[in-house]
């Protein structure tokens, strides 16, 4: 249900908005290292355009927050709208890098031979780069760690699981996973 727009609601979120534009966008770029920087700017904008659709809807989260705690709850609103994009898109990329390295075998010996090599060059490389991620993430557990690292690539269960049979905590797993990830993307 939309209703007339509020100048004046439209108007403070602008404000909070340019008040705001710096630390929002460091905050981004602290919860998403790696980003670049033209993402991390697109989220920010894509946060203020979706606070400025809630504005003109009902009951909602942004005149929610207005109501609750004024500019400050309005700009911790932006980030996590700002938030919740990168990790869409994040999620999205995670996706898409996991299927087609699932597919690199079958696609390399259809189409290029090269391709097996490839894939095994890469899987190596990975190989190599476990026990720095554990050593990153977990000086006093690295050889739990990368253990645990090893079964989550090779078995394709999830954290929580690997986390359980390994006896280490879901979030380390979770952590060197995503930095192999970058480094591989990289």
């Amino acid at each position: 249900m939309s209703h007339p727009p509020d100048p004046k609601l439209v108007t403070l979120i602008t404000a909070i908005y340019v008040a705001h534009r710096e630390s929002l966008l460091e905050r981004l770029t602290r919860s998403f290292p790696g980003t670049c920087p033209g993402r991390i700017e697109d989220a920010a904008q894509q946060a203020m355009l979706i606070a400025l659709e809630h504005a003109h809807t009902g009951p909602s989260c942004v005149r929610a927050a207005w109501a609750r705690g004024g500019g400050a709850a309005i700009a911790q609103q932006l980030f996590n709208f700002g938030w919740r994009h990168l990790r869409g898109e994040h999620r999205l990329k995670r996706s898409r890098v996991e299927t087609l390295a699932a597919s690199l075998p079958a696609r390399g010996h259809q189409e290029h031979p090269e391709g097996i090599l490839v894939a095994r060059h890469t899987a190596q490389a990975v190989a190599c780069m476990l026990p720095c991620a554990a050593r990153k993430h977990s000086k006093k557990h690295a050889s739990t760690l990368t253990a645990a690292l090893e079964d989550r690539l090779w078995s394709g269960d999830t954290d929580k699981d690997v986390a359980a049979r390994h006896g280490v905590e879901r979030s380390l797993i979770c952590r060197a996973r995503n930095w192999l990830h970058r480094q591989v993307g990289d």
